[in-house]
């Protein structure tokens, strides 16, 4: 458990019976209370990122840390129903504009990344064709 969270919080969030027999007031303040604390961390990670050595990145955003949050970030919940599937479908789709246009088919940014990489780039276009042998050049390092 992290320390961000306090143990009834963690409790609440996983119990949403107990979410729905609070007062609309007393939820209004645990939901606001919970997203300030999820701001703040992000904002801290955020801020980690940009100033870490990166010996110390590599050991806290590597893939076996960042992806259960990719995970639970981009997950298809089956409960939701029309309206709120609704909203996270355009949620995603925003967050998703951001990863495409400022960094997957950002060819200067993939350049810069895939140097060893560059005879499978074109450097006018990045296609389809270009990110699938950009992915399977990134994943044969494993």
């Amino acid at each position: 458990m992290g320390k961000t969270l306090t143990s009834g919080q963690y409790h609440l969030l996983r119990n949403p019976k107990l979410l729905k027999e609070m007062s609309p007031q007393k939820r209004g303040t645990f939901f606001r209370d919970v997203k300030q604390k999820a701001i703040t961390e992000l904002d801290d990670v955020a801020f980690l990122a940009s100033v870490l050595p990166e010996k110390q990145q590599a050991q806290v955003f590597c893939k076996e840390r960042v992806r259960p949050l990719f995970d639970a970030l981009f997950s298809i919940k089956g409960h939701l129903d029309q309206k709120d599937f609704e909203k996270r479908r355009k949620r995603l789709l925003q967050i998703f504009d951001v990863l495409f246009s400022n960094y997957i088919c950002n060819v200067t940014y993939v350049l810069s990344i895939a140097k060893k990489e560059q005879r499978i780039l074109s450097a006018s276009e990045i296609n389809v064709h270009n990110m699938q042998a950009l992915y399977l050049a990134s994943s044969s390092t494993e």
